[in-house]
């Protein structure tokens, strides 16, 4: 296995974890989100920092590879880290804005978000393990 496959697993991995429980207990996840990681400036840098460390890492990972499928890798990380360093750490106080307004949304729009994570997780756990693995 090459480095892309590795990265694409544990993409694949930390998507459904994140995303997992908000098909089955979305109320608590979107406390927790409240309480812990959205209470403060420093948490929602803190979560940012891990973020865009992420999505650098993604970068790497799909770096110098000529395979097609190593591009959506190195797509996904030029997503991720420049909007994590720009909405997470520069302007936390706008992250936290928007998140409380997507935290008044319905119910089911929070478990439809969760069956679509983790059917990206699968998605990116797949491309990982079969288009990668050759």
């Amino acid at each position: 296995m090459n480095t892309p496959a590795v990265a694409s697993i544990i993409m694949g991995i930390v998507i459904i974890a994140a995303r997992g429980p908000m098909m089955f207990a979305p109320r608590a996840v979107i406390e927790f989100f409240k309480r812990g990681v959205l209470s403060s400036n420093a948490r929602i840098r803190y979560m940012g920092l891990v973020v865009s460390s992420f999505g650098a890492g993604m970068i790497l990972a799909a770096w110098g590879h000529s395979q097609i499928t190593a591009y959506v890798i190195w797509i996904s990380g030029w997503i991720v880290t420049p909007v994590s360093v720009v909405f997470l750490l520069v302007f936390p106080s706008t992250y936290k804005k928007v998140a409380d307004v997507v935290f008044g949304f319905n119910i089911a729009f929070f478990r439809v978000l969760g069956f679509v994570g983790v059917a990206m997780g699968v998605g990116f756990i797949y491309l990982g393990v079969i288009a990668f693995g050759k």
